[in-house]
């Protein structure tokens, strides 16, 4: 089975082999990523009332990890299954993996002020694929800058080898409960600043991290999402249903 229409071009489809990742400018509509934004905001303050999350306190849950960052919502939540599921989406990485893409996993960030960032990693490391066929989408709900913490890449990266891990060093910059890669060419990152409702796409390999979000008053909120080919397997047992996505 072959993908109906081209959403890249060979220019960017190169670029995405070369650099591990690319920018899809306005992927989302203002009104799509409000309706995101207002959506995710309004059960995190108990606005919204369901039964699948526990309404956030700001005096004294703030900076709570599970708050600020919801694994895989989206078994449960309609909107974000729907977003998961996009077909501009399908198109970008049927065409990226010259293969029919499966939804794996999403993520909402929501990163206030003086909220840290993630330390340099890859997600293949994580979300092993066989074969290997592991690529994101990292969709910006606000606009996105090195002030309020965006994320920063090592071009390239994707067609290296998977890099060992190490503790965090600087705690303050970024979260502590996971580790960090060891070697990384920090001479080469490069940031990603993209504005609300743009997409960057990437690869599994790609090292990357964000640093803390230095802001007064401004969130970095994005909707991130893994995804592998239909024909690939993962070992990672929270990980095995496969998402068909919208045509």
């Amino acid at each position: 089975m072959e993908n109906e229409l081209r959403a890249l071009s060979e220019n960017q489809l190169q670029e995405y082999n070369d650099n591990g990742f690319i920018v899809v400018p306005e992927l989302l509509s203002r009104d799509e990523y409000r309706e995101f934004v207002d959506h995710v905001e309004d059960i995190r303050y108990g606005r919204k009332k369901v039964d699948w999350y526990e309404p956030m306190d700001p005096d004294t849950t703030e900076m709570k990890r599970f708050h600020h960052r919801w694994f895989n919502r989206h078994r449960v939540d309609p909107l974000q299954m729907h977003y998961l599921k996009l077909p501009l989406v399908r198109d970008i990485l049927w065409d990226i993996m010259g293969a029919e893409p499966v939804g794996l996993q999403s993520m909402v960030f929501f990163k206030p002020s003086g909220f840290p960032g993630q330390a340099y990693h890859q997600d293949s490391k994580y979300i092993t694929t066989e074969p290997e066929s592991l690529h994101a989408s990292w969709i910006a709900l606000d606009d996105v800058d090195e002030d309020n913490g965006c994320m920063y890449a090592i071009p390239g990266s994707n067609n290296g080898e998977i890099m060992p891990d190490g503790p965090i060093r600087d705690t303050d910059e970024h979260e502590d409960w996971t580790t960090e890669s060891v070697g990384v060419e920090f001479e080469k990152e490069e940031p990603l600043c993209v504005e609300a409702g743009d997409a960057i796409f990437f690869h599994g390999r790609l090292l990357h991290r964000s640093k803390k979000n230095r802001s007064e008053n401004r969130f970095r909120r994005a909707y991130a999402c893994h995804y592998m080919a239909a024909e690939a397997t993962t070992a990672r047992k929270d990980l095995q249903e496969k998402i068909k996505l919208s045509k």
